[in-house]
């Protein structure tokens, strides 16, 4: 799709460079647009190319066989066709995700489930074509030169043979095989769909590691606004001479690349806080973390920029949840008999941990049989009724359900203010205003005791108070009754009104 778009954008370049230039954000110069787009159509190539397992060339020739199918299916009919005009003018969000979802449907789909199947007709065309079947270097590349010449293991770099592109076995290339085969393995099926984020969960850890880490340090000692100037490149270095400075860097540098991988995903997703489901800024999900990132947006927090942090490990820990409840599902295990585990316990053990490469890959590789035929090429064909088992095995079986209420997050010296933590225990506690009469009584005997006393008082009063504030309380119990039997702090007011 994105490549479509890119093609029809250089074309409405050649056209009108300006008009174009104005939809490209962030803005770059009108000289600068031709270059812009074809990097863009180079990178997507590179993607579908690495996406379907196959050469650029063969990318290439599907998208043409694609272009062709949309001019050539513009009959009469299709053209009369009633599509409501929210939809056709792409005018907000919602209208633009339908209209990609039909495309998609109608075009792109068709041609990617038949793509063996289209590159082999192309090619048999093009060798049927007098004007290009008869040409050595096409023989030679399609592997319908009959020559019987014998070329020698010391000289294979001559043979064509060696130079043309071979299916990779790859997670990408078994998405693909599995879609086309049709084949029933929901837990399997399921896994590679979630994939891409589930192999970020072996991060956190880290995460958690990280983020104790910096509430241990900066938590009540920092302002937002010191927070909020103070990089992480600097932080770093304050560690460096540390006995954990090191892992402090390691657990950085995953935080960095779950950020990237994940961010875009972030957008639209809603999270609980403080019984509300709060969302974050797009601005914030297409923010770049590097060393340069200020503080305030690494150390968790439930508002402001604390909440990049936040949402993170909360996507993530609720992708484990929201996958095993649907492999408890299609398996027939009961998702409350799983195991549950506080996020201030978890280890690599509780979670859905694996590595694609040295864990994921080589699961991939003891079930495929690769084959190699001279003039038919690779064929690559799975056991996915073994693999969805081995997967089970050795990824899922035992893992936990994540209790995720008790996110450690970080308080910002003004947040422990006395406005603060008084605004805080009103909305626990309803407030009732002194009588004039109760009030005088109290001041009365307030200065008839001696300044140890208030001073006791004083500081039972604060621990009390920070207790109301967390846990609450019923507020038609006294005080008093409070802190002597709950807190067991023994006499604890100079006046007992």
């Amino acid at each position: 799709m994105k490549f479509v778009l890119h093609i029809a954008m250089a074309i409405g370049a050649n056209r009108n460079t300006q008009a174009v230039c104005s939809t490209i954000k962030p803005e770059i110069e009108q000289g600068e647009v031709h270059t812009y787009i074809l990097e863009h159509m180079q990178k997507d190539l590179k993607s579908i190319a690495t996406v379907l397992g196959k050469s650029k060339e063969d990318v290439l020739i599907l998208i043409h066989y694609l272009l062709s199918e949309i001019m050539n299916y513009q009959t009469a009919a299709r053209i009369g066709e009633r599509v409501e005009d929210n939809i056709c003018y792409l005018k907000d969000k919602r209208s633009r995700a339908i209209w990609e979802e039909k495309f998609n449907e109608r075009y792109i789909e068709p041609v990617l489930e038949r793509s063996e199947e289209i590159l082999r007709e192309v090619t048999q065309q093009v060798l049927s074509d007098k004007r290009f079947g008869a040409d050595p270097l096409l023989q030679l590349l399609y592997e319908t030169d009959n020559t019987t010449e014998f070329i020698g293991n010391s000289s294979l770099c001559e043979n064509p043979s060696v130079w043309q592109f071979r299916e990779r076995i790859s997670v990408n290339h078994l998405i693909q095989k599995l879609t086309r085969s049709r084949q029933k393995c929901p837990i399997l099926t399921q896994f590679l769909d979630e994939e891409h984020f589930l192999r970020c969960i072996r991060f956190v850890p880290s995460i958690i590691k990280l983020q104790r880490i910096l509430i241990q340090k900066y938590s009540r000692k920092i302002s937002r606004t010191e927070a909020s100037s103070l990089s992480m490149e600097k932080v770093l270095q304050k560690f460096r001479n540390d006995p954990g400075g090191r892992e402090l860097e390691k657990c950085w540098t995953d935080y960095k690349q779950v950020w990237g991988n994940i961010k875009q995903s972030l957008d639209g997703y809603g999270f609980p806080v403080n019984g509300s489901i709060l969302y974050l800024s797009k601005e914030d999900c297409h923010k770049k973390i590097d060393d340069k990132t200020v503080l305030s947006y690494i150390l968790p927090a439930r508002k402001e920029k604390g909440l990049c942090a936040y949402a993170l490990l909360f996507f993530l820990l609720e992708k484990q949840n929201l996958f095993l409840q649907k492999y408890c599902s299609e398996g027939g295990t009961k998702y409350d008999r799983l195991p549950r585990v506080h996020v201030r316990d978890i280890s690599t053990a509780h979670l859905i941990s694996y590595h694609p490469d040295r864990d994921l890959l080589p699961m991939v590789l003891a079930n495929c049989n690769y084959s190699f035929e001279v003039g038919q090429g690779t064929k690559v064909e799975y056991n996915f009724a073994s693999l969805e088992r081995q997967l089970m095995d050795r990824l899922l079986f035992t893992k936990s359900v994540i209790l995720m209420k008790d996110i450690d997050t970080a308080l910002y010296r003004s947040e422990t203010t006395n406005a603060v933590v008084f605004s805080s225990l009103r909305d626990k506690i309803r407030q009732e205003r002194i009588s004039p009469a109760v009030l005088g009584q109290i001041q009365e005997e307030l200065r008839t005791k001696r300044l140890p006393e208030l001073c006791d008082s004083i500081d039972h009063l604060d621990i009390a108070i920070s207790f109301l504030k967390s846990v609450g309380c019923d507020p038609e119990n006294p005080l008093s009754d409070f802190m002597i039997n709950i807190l067991k702090l023994g006499a604890s007011f100079v006046s007992q009104k």
